[in-house]
Protein backbone atom coordinates (compact mmCIF):
# COMPACT_ATOMS: atom_id res chain seq x y z
CA UNK A 1 0.00 0.00 0.00
CA UNK A 2 1.30 3.59 -0.80
CA UNK A 3 2.56 5.89 2.02
CA UNK A 4 0.74 8.68 0.69
CA UNK A 5 -2.85 9.19 0.23
CA UNK A 6 -4.75 9.90 -2.56
CA UNK A 7 -8.16 11.48 -2.47
CA UNK A 8 -9.63 11.88 -6.35
CA UNK A 9 -6.86 14.04 -8.16
CA UNK A 10 -5.28 15.26 -5.22
CA UNK A 11 -2.11 13.67 -3.49
CA UNK A 12 -0.94 14.28 -0.26
CA UNK A 13 2.90 14.91 -0.02
CA UNK A 14 2.51 15.88 4.31
CA UNK A 15 4.05 12.01 4.58
CA UNK A 16 7.15 13.15 2.59
CA UNK A 17 8.62 15.62 4.82
CA UNK A 18 11.95 15.75 5.61
CA UNK A 19 15.03 17.65 7.27
CA UNK A 20 16.66 20.15 4.67
CA UNK A 21 20.52 19.21 3.97
CA UNK A 22 22.35 21.53 2.31
CA UNK A 23 24.53 19.70 -0.50
CA UNK A 24 27.62 20.35 -2.06
CA UNK A 25 26.95 22.96 -4.89
CA UNK A 26 29.26 24.93 -7.60
CA UNK A 27 29.93 28.78 -7.55
CA UNK A 28 28.73 30.53 -10.33
CA UNK A 29 29.86 34.19 -10.94
CA UNK A 30 29.81 37.15 -13.25
CA UNK A 31 32.16 40.01 -12.84
CA UNK A 32 31.29 43.13 -14.54
CA UNK A 33 33.07 46.68 -14.79
CA UNK A 34 34.64 49.18 -17.45
CA UNK A 35 37.40 47.91 -19.43
CA UNK A 36 40.78 48.27 -17.30
CA UNK A 37 38.64 47.54 -13.92
CA UNK A 38 40.31 44.62 -13.31
CA UNK A 39 38.41 41.96 -14.11
CA UNK A 40 40.69 39.47 -15.00
CA UNK A 41 42.51 39.54 -12.42
CA UNK A 42 39.79 39.26 -10.06
CA UNK A 43 38.57 36.33 -11.19
CA UNK A 44 41.98 34.50 -11.24
CA UNK A 45 42.20 35.79 -7.76
CA UNK A 46 38.57 33.84 -6.45
CA UNK A 47 39.79 31.10 -8.46
CA UNK A 48 42.72 30.54 -6.35
CA UNK A 49 40.60 31.68 -3.25
CA UNK A 50 37.91 28.56 -4.67
CA UNK A 51 40.50 26.30 -5.23
CA UNK A 52 43.81 26.92 -3.64
CA UNK A 53 46.57 25.15 -6.04
CA UNK A 54 43.21 23.69 -8.26
CA UNK A 55 43.47 23.27 -11.72
CA UNK A 56 41.73 26.38 -13.05
CA UNK A 57 40.77 26.77 -16.82
CA UNK A 58 40.68 30.13 -18.51
CA UNK A 59 38.71 30.71 -21.49
CA UNK A 60 39.60 33.97 -23.03
CA UNK A 61 38.42 36.11 -25.83
CA UNK A 62 39.48 39.28 -24.45
CA UNK A 63 42.82 40.70 -26.59
CA UNK A 64 45.53 42.54 -25.06
CA UNK A 65 47.65 45.21 -26.44
CA UNK A 66 50.61 42.62 -27.35
CA UNK A 67 50.85 38.49 -28.55
CA UNK A 68 49.54 37.42 -25.32
CA UNK A 69 45.90 36.84 -24.06
CA UNK A 70 44.40 39.54 -21.69
CA UNK A 71 44.83 36.46 -18.96
CA UNK A 72 48.44 35.78 -19.24
CA UNK A 73 49.61 39.31 -18.00
CA UNK A 74 48.98 37.29 -15.16
CA UNK A 75 50.27 33.97 -16.00
CA UNK A 76 53.48 35.53 -13.81
CA UNK A 77 51.19 35.61 -10.28
CA UNK A 78 48.78 33.00 -10.69
CA UNK A 79 48.82 29.28 -11.99
CA UNK A 80 46.11 28.29 -14.65
CA UNK A 81 45.37 26.88 -17.87
CA UNK A 82 44.42 28.54 -20.96
CA UNK A 83 41.69 28.08 -23.89
CA UNK A 84 42.71 30.98 -26.53
CA UNK A 85 39.60 32.05 -28.22
CA UNK A 86 40.55 35.55 -29.43
CA UNK A 87 39.66 34.75 -32.55
CA UNK A 88 36.12 34.11 -34.30
CA UNK A 89 34.06 31.91 -34.92
CA UNK A 90 32.23 32.58 -31.50
CA UNK A 91 29.44 30.59 -31.88
CA UNK A 92 28.13 29.65 -27.99
CA UNK A 93 27.49 25.93 -29.21
CA UNK A 94 31.42 25.10 -29.57
CA UNK A 95 31.43 27.05 -26.00
CA UNK A 96 28.99 24.73 -25.02
CA UNK A 97 30.84 21.82 -25.76
CA UNK A 98 34.12 22.90 -25.06
CA UNK A 99 32.19 23.71 -21.48
CA UNK A 100 30.83 19.73 -21.69
CA UNK A 101 34.05 18.53 -22.74
CA UNK A 102 36.18 20.18 -19.65
CA UNK A 103 33.36 18.87 -17.56
CA UNK A 104 33.53 15.46 -18.32
CA UNK A 105 37.56 15.29 -18.83
CA UNK A 106 38.85 12.97 -15.87
CA UNK A 107 40.72 16.00 -15.18
CA UNK A 108 38.23 18.47 -15.28
CA UNK A 109 38.81 21.80 -13.86
CA UNK A 110 38.16 23.00 -10.24
CA UNK A 111 37.16 26.54 -11.97
CA UNK A 112 36.24 27.54 -15.32
CA UNK A 113 36.73 31.57 -16.48
CA UNK A 114 35.54 32.31 -19.18
CA UNK A 115 36.68 36.36 -20.17
CA UNK A 116 34.07 37.31 -21.82
CA UNK A 117 31.18 35.61 -23.28
CA UNK A 118 30.16 38.91 -25.24
CA UNK A 119 31.67 37.41 -28.63
CA UNK A 120 29.33 34.50 -27.93
CA UNK A 121 26.85 37.09 -28.31
CA UNK A 122 27.63 39.38 -30.79
CA UNK A 123 30.99 38.63 -31.90
CA UNK A 124 31.77 36.91 -35.66
CA UNK A 125 29.63 33.59 -35.57
CA UNK A 126 28.18 34.69 -32.21
CA UNK A 127 24.28 34.31 -31.22
CA UNK A 128 23.43 37.60 -33.30
CA UNK A 129 24.82 36.45 -36.66
CA UNK A 130 23.31 32.74 -36.13
CA UNK A 131 19.53 34.53 -35.19
CA UNK A 132 20.39 37.22 -38.42
CA UNK A 133 21.34 39.99 -36.21
CA UNK A 134 17.51 39.62 -35.04
CA UNK A 135 16.59 38.54 -31.27
CA UNK A 136 12.90 38.78 -29.47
Amino acid sequence: MSSQRTTGTATSRARTVRNAIRKPTKARLMLTGPSGSGKTWTALEIAEVLAPGGVHVFIDSEPSDDENTAAELYADQFRFQLIDWRFPPYDPRDLAATIRDLGLSPDRPDVLIIDSASPFWRGSGGTLDIAGGQYQ
